[in-house]
């Protein structure tokens, strides 16, 4: 891995061709954004510029040919540079996932309901899925409701349930599709933060992760938002509610990691805790929140245990 790092970041047009071809193949499009979140880390502006041009040019390409999904991938790509850009500049962690969480729900929510949007093509494809799956509305069309005169009143709630119901999957959607887009950045800024230590500061990503902290005051805003956003606005809130957890999951997930290097622990253990953590999360949201107001990172470090 270090040997190919480094031969990419010898020139410059090495890392640019590379960024290019990746984005080309399918299920790659990670490897290209974490390329380009490296060299924005280590060179800055000028030179992440670049290759975030050299990255467009997949995006260019599957326009001419009507490929899928261009805009989305073309969000991830640019707040995957501007994160990175946002990280090197201030050298706070916590701040850059809670921009990049914010930024990824507000474009979401321009562009979703856009017609051209594949958001909204893929939103479509999704809750045609997740109707058709629990059988709410049976190859009815939601956006042309026929009405009904009182002899048909019950036929009038049961259609007000299949609403219900398709508007809950269409937040649910919303939930996923939100998660990909945040996912998708983050694990491209993670993954070159951690190149950037194997080629120029081994450790150091472990090390600034185990130690990522927040202020309070932020952290305990943060945990209460899900309480009033749901309270005021229910499941539309809900895109809001998955990017504000986000900040708080990681901060859980630091302190794992923290406890199971102290610990000594395998590193099973925390594939376990990865496979675990759909149904865990919750649990290590408060775990991080806990952290932050009672120090327990600070006690393992004095206490050595």
């Amino acid at each position: 891995m270090k040997a190919i790092l480094e031969w990419v970041m010898k020139t410059r047009w090495r890392a640019m061709t590379l960024v290019a071809c990746l984005g080309l193949v399918p299920m790659f499009g990670w490897a290209s954004n974490a390329l380009l979140a490296l060299v924005t880390l280590r060179m800055g502006m000028i030179e992440g510029a670049v290759i975030y041009v050299a990255g467009l040019a997949p995006l260019l390409v599957a326009a001419v040919l009507g490929s899928f999904s261009n805009d989305i991938k073309l969000l991830v790509l640019t707040l995957t540079f501007v994160a990175a850009l946002l990280l090197a500049t201030e050298k706070q962690l916590f701040m850059t996932i809670l921009c990049v969480s914010v930024a990824s729900v507000v474009f979401y929510t321009l562009l979703a309901d856009r017609e051209w949007s594949d958001f909204n093509l893929l939103k479509s494809q999704l809750m045609s899925i997740e109707i058709k799956h629990t059988g709410s509305a049976e190859g009815s069309q939601l956006s042309e409701l026929p009405t009904f005169n009182s002899e048909d009143q019950p036929l009038v709630l049961d259609t007000s349930g299949k609403l219900k119901q398709a508007l809950m999957s269409g937040n649910l959607v919303d939930q996923l599709l939100v998660n990909v887009v945040v996912i998708n950045i983050l694990v491209g800024l993670f993954l070159g933060r951690w190149w950037q230590a194997i080629l120029y500061n081994p450790g150091g990503f472990q090390r600034e992760f185990h130690e990522l902290e927040a202020p309070k005051s932020l952290v305990g805003a943060l945990a209460l938002a899900p309480i009033l956003l749901y309270g005021a606005f229910k499941m539309e809130a809900a895109p809001w509610v998955v990017s504000l957890q986000l900040p708080l999951l990681i901060l859980g997930i630091s302190m794992v990691h923290f406890w199971s290097k102290r610990k000594g622990l395998v590193s099973g253990w925390l594939v376990l805790f990865y496979i675990t953590l759909p149904w865990t999360y919750l649990f290590v949201i408060m775990l991080g929140v806990a952290d932050t107001f009672f120090g327990f990172k600070r006690n393992l470090k004095s206490s050595d245990i």
